[in-house]
């Protein structure tokens, strides 16, 4: 990895979640390898229990959209619940299928899979900034 890409600030405890284990592995890798620390989760529920505990040591979410039983988008309203207002990342296949109103309300971010790493972090980068609302 070029210097450029690697974190600028301080390295961010990441919340990240994927149904699918082998993107949820690689996408982790390269929040490691960028300086981040990732908290991975392959099932939504069990990342939104964790953030229930741990939310406020978190300062980024970066989730799928589309997984069982939850959508990304559902399980920040359940994180906004909990009280917490932690900056997301919405990773998909499929963002036209993504409520853009809700995502704004939210200030999520959706980026489209494949997300090459310099925008990944360009976005985390600016994540950093935005105003958080529960």
């Amino acid at each position: 990895m070029s210097a450029d890409i690697n974190s600028k600030n301080r390295p961010l405890k990441i919340v990240l979640v994927d149904d699918d284990k082998i993107v949820l592995q690689v996408h982790a890798n390269i929040l490691k390898t960028i300086g981040h620390q990732p908290f991975s989760f392959e099932q939504p529920h069990d990342a939104a229990d964790y953030l229930k505990q741990h939310g406020e040591n978190i300062n980024l979410i970066i989730t799928d959209y589309k997984m069982p039983k939850m959508t990304g988008l559902e399980l920040i309203r359940t994180v906004a619940k909990y009280g917490q207002a932690i900056p997301t990342l919405i990773l998909t296949a499929y963002p036209d299928d993504v409520d853009i109103e809700q995502a704004t309300h939210y200030n999520t971010k959706v980026l489209a899979k494949p997300v090459r790493i310099s925008l990944l972090t360009d976005h985390i980068r600016s994540s950093q900034l935005l105003p958080l609302v529960a």
